[in-house]
């Protein structure tokens, strides 16, 4: 097991994904914009089984984050996605979450962020930088 923390592995994976970003994604689940008492257990249960079931089906990492935000990098899914894998398909996902936490958050819509990498690459290593601790550097944007 790394010894690195998620924001740590984050950062590396962001970095990683960058050099060969065509067809990969980024979803932030923005739990830490939830007010107490959410999110609640059952919440984060639910959110991670999908989390995790998504990233089995392409080929993806999860990065629970510090600050309680949940992080999935993964590939995109080919065109037509099967009935059974339409819930954990990545640009579903903002919709599933918004769906789990109506009740909870005046705007569902601000609770997640989906990043086409090969479009919103710099946004996505600007997020690993500020949970990571530190601004991002220029230098640190994909060409």
């Amino acid at each position: 097991m790394s010894d690195l923390s998620a924001e740590e592995r984050l950062w590396e994976a962001a970095h990683q994904a960058l050099r060969a970003p065509k067809e990969r994604v980024a979803l932030v689940l923005r739990l830490s914009r939830l007010s107490p008492p959410a999110p609640r257990r059952h919440h984060l249960l639910v959110c991670r089984a999908i989390l995790e079931e998504a990233a089995q089906r392409y080929d993806g990492e999860i990065f629970l984050l510090g600050n309680g935000d949940a992080l999935l990098l993964c590939r995109l899914p080919p065109v037509q996605v099967a009935a059974d894998a339409a819930l954990t398909e990545p640009s579903f996902l903002p919709n599933t979450f918004a769906r789990l936490f109506r009740v909870d958050v005046s705007d569902p819509a601000a609770l997640t962020t989906l990043w086409t990498l090969e479009r919103d690459g710099g946004a996505l290593l600007g997020y690993a930088a500020e949970v990571r601790g530190q601004p991002p550097s220029p230098a640190a944007a994909p060409a």
